[in-house]
């Protein structure tokens, strides 16, 4: 609810999917009308250290966003979206 899904569509959920391709990740996801985010990445799973990877703006329709990651992954990542954006 708080990602402007709809608690009574088990369907409506903020879903983030990762695919490899090369030493690049492609990730996407849902974006929801009037809404923005932000694409955390973090080196180690259960850290509290979240980095900011890419900032996104609200926009006046959904949308399916797709986004390469940047810079090539070097070493494991974790990935995480998260609304409202954080700096």
């Amino acid at each position: 609810y708080l990602a402007g899904t709809d608690p009574q569509d088990r369907q409506s959920v903020l879903r983030l999917a990762a695919t490899p391709e090369g030493n690049r990740v492609l990730l996407s996801f849902e974006a929801q009308a009037d809404w923005a985010y932000t694409v955390q990445f973090n080196h180690v799973l259960g850290s509290t250290n979240w980095q900011a990877g890419q900032q996104i703006s609200a926009s006046p329709t959904n949308r399916t966003l797709q986004l390469t990651n940047v810079p090539p992954l070097s070493q494991q990542r974790f990935f995480r979206v998260v609304t409202p954006p954080v700096p």
